[in-house]
C-alpha cells in the first residue's frame, strides 16, 4: 500500500510540474476546522472525536478539469479508550499534529467568465501526512499516556471534496477516509476527518 501511494503521489507531483508550466497557477491561503473521527475496533472500546483546525496554502492548476496540490498543518483531536488486561481501562485525551500533503484532481462545473464570479467544483485524491507533534492526557484509568512512538509516523488517506468560488473566495468540504493505521502497536485504527476549509486567492 505504501509502495502503491508514493507512486500515485509522485505521478501526480510529476504531473502538476508539467501542467503547471503550461497554465496559470492560482494560490491560495486556506485554513478551517476538522473533525476526526477514531475508528473502533477491538483495540479500542471506545473512541470520541474532537475539533482540530488546519491551515496551509493550495494551489489551483488548470481551468476546468484541474490540480490542487497543497501544504497544510493539521491538528487532530479524539479521546480513546484503550484496554489493558493488567492496568484496566484507560481514557486518554489525545492531540496529534501533521503536515498534510493532499494532491486532488477535480471537475468544476461552469466555464470561467468574469461575467459570472462564481463555480462549484468536485475533487478527489490522496493525501500523506507526517507526523510532526503529539501529546496523551490521561484522563481516567491507570495505564501511562500514550507517546509519539505510538504513533505512526506517516499516515496515507484518501480524500473525496465538493467546494464553491465566489470572486476571490472559497469555501471547501472535505472527507478524509484513513488507507493506513494510526498506532504502531494496536491493531488496525485508522483515522478519518471531515473538513470544512476556507481559501482566499492572492
Amino acid at each position: 500500500m505504501k509502495k502503491l501511494t508514493f507512486i500515485v503521489l509522485l505521478t501526480l507531483s510529476s504531473l502538476t510540474g508539467t501542467v503547471s508550466k503550461a497554465q496559470e497557477v492560482d494560490w491560495r491561503i486556506v485554513g478551517g476546522l476538522n473533525f476526526a473521527y477514531v475508528e473502533e475496533t477491538p483495540q479500542l472500546l471506545d473512541a470520541a472525536s474532537a475539533f482540530g483546525y488546519t491551515l496551509g496554502v493550495a494551489a489551483d492548476i488548470g481551468s476546468n478539469l484541474f490540480l490542487q496540490p497543497s501544504v497544510q498543518y493539521s491538528s487532530y483531536g479524539s479521546t480513546v479508550t484503550i484496554p489493558s488486561a493488567s492496568e484496566g481501562d484507560t481514557k486518554h485525551a489525545i492531540r496529534a499534529n501533521y503536515i498534510r500533503v493532499p494532491l486532488q484532481a477535480g471537475l468544476r462545473l461552469f466555464e470561467a467568465s468574469s461575467a459570472i464570479p462564481f463555480n462549484i467544483e468536485g475533487r478527489a485524491g490522496l493525501s500523506q501526512s507526517f507526523l510532526v507533534g503529539f501529546n496523551d492526557r490521561v484522563r481516567s484509568g491507570s495505564g501511562t499516556a500514550l507517546s509519539e512512538d505510538d504513533i505512526a509516523g506517516m499516515r496515507t488517506a484518501g480524500i473525496v471534496g465538493a467546494g464553491v468560488r465566489l470572486l476571490f473566495f472559497s469555501l471547501d468540504v472535505e472527507y478524509e477516509f484513513g488507507l493506513t493505521d494510526l498506532f504502531v502497536n494496536n491493531g488496525s485504527t485508522k483515522l478519518d476527518a471531515l473538513y470544512v476549509i476556507f481559501g482566499g486567492n492572492f
